[in-house]
Parts: structure tokens; sequence; C-alpha cells
């Protein structure tokens, strides 16, 4: 029975509705930027009713996201790591090197590294493995759920009792969507970041006049550079989006997790009672994240390569001597670092701390169940036990907020890097 003071899920939808005024709070915003940067246009009729979605302008963008790779490949092997452009460029020539420190450089410093090639691929890679998977997903969201007679996009999976007629948009609370709000923001602002520091420092790293080589290409060859030097940016935004997506995925779990936990803790006493709620929570994590499997999985494995490239690059600063670059680069290099750096830690640190969030709310709910002594024929060890083997998991690991801090922080290895060469 429900209180006076409490309503019912009807009419928690109903307010649910009601209080959805300002777009911020709301999924309006994170929808608007999918559909632009994965290419999903709506098609409106006269009567202004939202019909259906057209995916060819996404397939375009997937195959751009696929030549830009192939683009990023060909200039590394003919212009960045071949010896014969290393002697004939000039950077006191070039006309993007604005900054007095190009003179002073080693010519060293004009190919591109090992590491830094790694980075490079590996964020490039990100962004086309994101639209490839994220145009499947949301074609299957929008193929599989009618609504009005039409198709419609959903941001997150439909599961269990979500299959309900309501607004997916009032499935997360207005403080949950003003979360996920402000990270895109900071995403975006990262991507603006690495976009003005590419373009006034020439710099990508420790890679010190990366657009050197225009010089010596025709008109044509840089429109294609160019393009695939745009698609890269384009990837970074639209990875940013898939984790907000992955994040408020993260949140709605927690949020049925904390449901959950309120009713075992009013209205359930045994065994039988606490384990169909925790078969029933569990199975509704493990549907829900399911969608999102195939991109956790590519994006961990670009991150597992991204951090040998990171790790290669610390290691080898201790063998630099006579290649460290002149101090007059410091401001240009730092800021490209931070650049690279947080858009690693962006795209591939923040979706592990938004499932570590998932991981850290199982653990809290089974304890709180434990030591609340509701669960009359079991005993607080048992239920403790359980939460070893709930939660989030990655290639059989488990995602807890220890090891999400770990990587967060191995991703600034790079800033130090900087500051021990330079000093």
């Amino acid at each position: 029975m429900l209180s006076p003071n409490e309503d019912s899920p009807l009419q928690s939808q109903s307010n649910a509705r009601r209080r959805s005024t300002n777009v911020f709070k709301s999924g309006l915003v994170l929808k608007f930027f999918i559909s632009f940067l994965y290419g999903i246009i709506p098609r409106i009729q006269q009567s202004g009713q939202l019909k259906e979605r057209y995916f060819i302008p996404a397939a375009i963008l997937v195959l751009c996201q696929w030549y830009a790779v192939c683009e990023y490949c060909y200039v590394v092997h003919t212009f960045w790591k071949n010896a014969t452009y290393q002697n004939v460029t000039n950077p006191s020539k070039c006309q993007l090197c604005t900054t007095p420190c190009f003179r002073d450089l080693p010519a060293e410093m004009l190919v591109i590294r090992t590491e830094t090639v790694i980075l490079l691929m590996g964020l490039v890679a990100s962004g086309a493995l994101t639209l490839s998977i994220g145009l499947l997903y949301f074609r299957k969201n929008t193929r599989r759920m009618e609504y009005g007679g039409g198709r419609r996009l959903y941001l997150l999976p439909r599961v269990n009792d979500d299959l309900l007629e309501i607004d997916e948009l009032d499935d997360l609370s207005d403080k949950d969507w003003l979360q996920t709000n402000g990270l895109l923001v900071v995403g975006i602002l990262i991507v603006v970041f690495s976009i003005l520091t590419d373009h006034f420092c020439n710099t990508y790293f420790d890679f010190i006049g990366i657009h050197n080589f225009l010089s010596h290409l025709h008109l044509y060859q840089k429109a294609m550079y160019f393009l695939a030097l745009w698609m890269l940016f384009w990837g970074y935004g639209a990875t940013i989006c898939a984790c907000c997506l992955f994040h408020a995925m993260a949140l709605r779990i927690r949020s049925r997790i904390h449901r959950t936990e309120l009713t075992v803790l009013r209205s359930v006493s045994s065994r039988e009672g606490f384990f169909a709620h925790t078969n029933n929570l569990i199975r509704y994590k493990t549907e829900m994240t399911s969608m999102f499997k195939l991109w956790f999985a590519t994006h961990n494995i670009v991150f597992i390569l991204l951090l040998a490239g990171i790790i290669y690059e610390w290691v080898e600063v201790l063998q630099v001597t006579e290649n460290a670059a002149p101090k007059t680069c410091f401001p240009v290099l730092m800021a490209s670092q931070l650049a690279g750096t947080f858009a690693i830690a962006y795209k591939f640190a923040f979706p592990i701390i938004s499932a570590s969030l998932v991981t850290n709310t199982f653990i809290k709910y089974f304890r709180n169940i434990a030591f609340s002594n509701k669960i009359k024929d079991m005993e607080v060890t048992e239920i403790l036990a359980l939460a070893e083997y709930s939660g989030f998991e990655i290639f059989y690991i488990r995602v807890t907020p220890k090891l999400a801090i770990i990587l967060l922080a191995s991703c600034f290895i790079g800033v130090l890097k900087v500051v021990t060469q330079i000093g």
C-alpha cells in the first residue's frame, strides 16, 4: 500500500511529463547532437508529426570516417615517417609555422614517432567505429519502436516494463539529464580546444609541425587531407555523444537499483522475494547493457592500444637527450598534449567511470540490504558475497571505481612527459 504522500507509478510518470520545462533538463539536447553528428535526418510531414528517419546521410558519414582512417594511414606512410620528406622539409619557410620555436627544432622532431602514430590512429579509428556501431544501434532503435503509427528515434533501449507507451525522455530525472547535458557541454569544449590547438599550434601531442607537408601537395590532395582532418574532429564529437548516451544508460540502471532497493527494504523479508527482485534487476541491467556491449568492447580495445602508446611515450622520454625540444616550444607542446589527453580521458576513461558507478551502486545495494537485517532467512555474509559477482564487466574484469581512477590517471602520463622533456 502506498502512503498518502506517495504517488503511484502512473502519477509519477504524469508528474515527470509536466516537470520537463527546461530543455537542458531533458534528453532533447543530446538527441539533437546525435541526430546532427550521426546524420539521422528526420522526415517531418505537413502535420508536423515525426514519422521516420532517413539513414542515408549516416551511411555517408560512416564511409567518410573510414576514408579518414585510410587517408591518415597514407599520410603517415608517405610523409610523417618518410626519411626523404624529412630531409626536404624546411619549417622556417612554412606558412603554418607561426611559432618561433619551429625554427629551432631538431630534424628528428619533424617525423612522427611510433607512440604518436598509435595515439593518432587510435583516435581516428575510434570515431569510425563509433559512427559505424551507432548507425546499427539507432537503426535498430527506430525500426522496432512504433509510436503513433510511425517510427521515431529512442536514445535508450526499451526493455521489460519500459515498453509502456511513455516518452523515453522521462525515464531519467531532471537532475540526471542536467548532469548528462553538462558533461556533453564539457566534451564539446574539449573538441573545440582540440581544433584550436591543431590549427594555431600546428602540433599533435609531441609531433611538432604536423601540417608542414601540405606545402608539397596539390590542391586536390590538400582537399582530401582536410576532409580527413574534418572527419577526425567529427568523430570526436560523435564519440562524445556516445559517451554521454552511455552515461545516461548508467544513470538509468542506477535509478532502477535505487527503486528496487526501496522496494526490498519496505516489503520483502524472505529469501525468495529478495532473489526475485534481484534477478529482475540483474536481468534489466543485462538487457540494457547488451545494446552497448559491442561499442563498449571495441571502444576499450582501442583504449588498450592507446594506453600502450601512452606508456611507450613515457618510457621513451627517459631515453631522449639530444632530441629534446627547446623551451620556447613548451606552451605549444603543453597545449597540444592537454588537448589530446583530455580527448583520450573523455572518450575512453569517462565511459569506464560511468560503468564503475553501476558497479558501485550494486555493491551499496547488497550492503544496505545485508545490514538492514530485513531478510530473515539469509546471513549478512551470504548477501555481501553476492556483491562480488554484480556490476559491470568488460573482458571478464569487473569495472570498479579504483580501476576507473587508475585508467584515468594513466591518460595524463603524456603531460608529465612534456614537462620532463622540456624541464
